[in-house]
């Protein structure tokens, strides 16, 4: 008999897989005895042995209560789940019932699974397949598992768990108490029925006597303890009299209901009024009795000035520093407190803030106690906080001169100053870039305020090309561009260079292709065009255009 919910420690689980395995092996009947208290359709399991590696149900015992029914699962020969529905479990229904679950036939040709709830057989199903054994190499892997630590949690209460390997039902009733009148061998028609059934017979009978002498001897100690009990009640009886007779009354508390302050302790005592009040709580003044709220903001003044003290009751608390400070914010009980806790507020550099202050950045900002105020523009600069303050330009001296290092600033008529790259040198004359071609553009984009178009990098760095003419618009001039049109026909093969004509048609035959020739039908290599019409002077009815 292996009582499971004794089973906990590692070393105790390892002995009692082994010694199940062992004995599953010889015996022919396993008996789960078990007593337990459900509530209505509740269930979960009762009983188990799992795998550690991966949770695999060796042997399981379930209870579903919502169908009333008892869920046996093992593992088969061919290492497949096999699943047995005992019916007629009337057990979740909140009273503690017992409930054997027998296993027999494990040594022969024919496995059967039988019920018994409350010494009643309610079920049972025979004709079923092999119970595995367990393999002697996974014995240390084989966990025992029951109620609220098996793999679906038990949701009721577990009484008792017993194991039994081997034996009768005549034996396993006396566990349980339980006078079986029939055995498994009853119901079994094989040879020696009637003999079989007198020896079960006997040992129910010694069961039953067993049992017997066991209530008997209940029966007795309890027998003794009522009378025990009777001779205390009769003397506490006879001492309450004889206080009666004495004048005896029951003591009534000073302090029930307590008469202090809500919070003060109160202690009883022989001078009148009976009682003491202990002191007022933190924050309130009075004498137990009656206790009032202090002032802090009044007697200690903790603030910074400038910031309110709110009173509270109890207690107090300051208001966030004013506009202009940081700070802490102060708040608590007591007057102690409020004189060693003062709020402490520092005065905030506004101009310091990385804004100047909010100020035009080449301003002058003042900073002032808990403020800050704007200046005049900075040295160099001229405005006002209104409009801003700009730099001063001027040729004369380099710090306010606006041109370039490589530019030289000029005076106009009307007292403006000018700036303009020197040769070599192309921009707006605040910024020049190296110019190599001499053609007014920078090799480089320049980086103008004024996105002046002589900022704008030269499509042809080492061509001259002051009109910056592009006319497949691929970043290259025409003056460097080998295909100034893009059309895949080098400029020296192609008979209109600033046209795409991938075909090169050419009707007349003159050195202009049909794309690009102002008389694509008669040849004019000269292509002139006296009034500029689009039409050349050998295809123009009226050359002049005068009418």
């Amino acid at each position: 008999v292996i009582d499971l919910l004794m089973v906990s420690e590692a070393r105790q689980m390892a002995s009692v897989t082994h010694k199940i395995r062992m004995e599953l092996l010889t015996v022919n009947d396993v008996y789960l005895l078990s007593t337990f208290r459900l509530p209505p359709k509740q269930g979960g399991t009762l009983f188990g042995l799992y795998s550690k590696k991966d949770n695999t149900r060796w042997l399981e015992v379930s209870v579903v209560g919502k169908i009333n029914k008892v869920l046996v699962r093992y593992l088969r020969e061919d290492n497949k789940l096999h699943s047995v529905n005992l019916q007629h479990a009337h057990v979740a229904d909140g009273q503690s019932h017992t409930v054997i679950v027998r296993l027999s036939g494990l040594r022969g040709d024919m496995l059967s699974v039988e019920l018994y709830v409350d010494c009643k057989q309610m079920d049972s199903s025979v004709g079923l397949p092999e119970l595995s054994e367990i393999p002697l190499a996974e014995v240390e892997s084989i966990e025992v598992r029951t109620g609220q630590k098996a793999y679906q949690r038990m949701q009721g209460f577990v009484e008792s768990m017993k194991l039994i390997l081997g034996g009768s039902m005549s034996r396993v009733g006396a566990l349980s108490e339980c006078p079986f009148q029939g055995d498994e061998s009853i119901h079994s028609a094989a040879p020696g029925l009637i003999t079989s059934f007198l020896l079960l017979a006997g040992e129910q009978t010694k069961a039953l006597v067993t049992q017997l002498t066991l209530f008997n001897r209940v029966l007795t100690e309890l027998r003794e303890d009522i009378r025990d009990q009777v001779k205390e009640m009769s003397l506490i009886r006879n001492t309450i009299m004889e206080c009666q007779v004495c004048g005896f009354h029951e003591h009534r508390s000073r302090c029930n209901p307590n008469p202090c302050f809500s919070g003060v302790d109160c202690m009883e005592t022989y001078e009148y009024p009976g009682y003491r009040c202990g002191p007022c709580p933190p924050g309130l003044e009075g004498n137990g009795t009656h206790c009032a709220d202090i002032d802090e903001c009044a007697h200690a003044n903790p603030c910074f000035p400038g910031s309110k003290c709110i009173n509270t009751a109890p207690g107090f608390r300051c208001e966030p520093c004013p506009r202009g400070y940081r700070g802490n914010t102060v708040s608590g009980v007591g007057v102690d407190y409020a004189r060693a806790s003062k709020q402490v507020c520092a005065d905030v550099d506004e101009c310091n803030d990385g804004n100047n202050g909010g100020c035009d950045p080449n301003s002058v900002c003042t900073n002032t106690l808990g403020s800050y105020k704007c200046g005049p523009c900075k040295s160099g600069f001229a405005g006002n906080q209104t409009s801003g303050c700009i730099p001063q330009k001027s040729c004369s001296t380099p710090t306010s001169n606006p041109c370039d290092v490589n530019g030289f600033c000029a005076f106009e008529r009307n007292g403006e100053i000018s700036c303009a790259c020197n040769v070599g040198w192309a921009g707006n004359g605040n910024v020049c870039g190296q110019d190599t071609d001499l053609d007014g553009y920078p090799d480089e984009p320049l980086p103008c305020i004024d996105n002046n178009k002589h900022c704008k990098q030269d499509n042809c760095r080492l061509t001259p090309n002051s009109g910056q003419e592009d006319a497949d618009n691929d970043g290259i001039g025409d003056q460097c561009d080998d295909d100034a049109d893009g059309d895949g026909i080098k400029n020296v093969e192609d008979n209109c260079r600033l046209f795409p004509n991938k075909d090169q048609q050419n009707s007349d035959t003159d050195s202009f292709g049909d794309a690009c020739d102002n008389c694509p039908n008669v040849p004019n290599n000269d292509q002139r065009d006296t009034d500029s019409n689009g039409e050349g002077d050998a295809c123009d009815n009226d050359i002049d255009g005068d009418g």
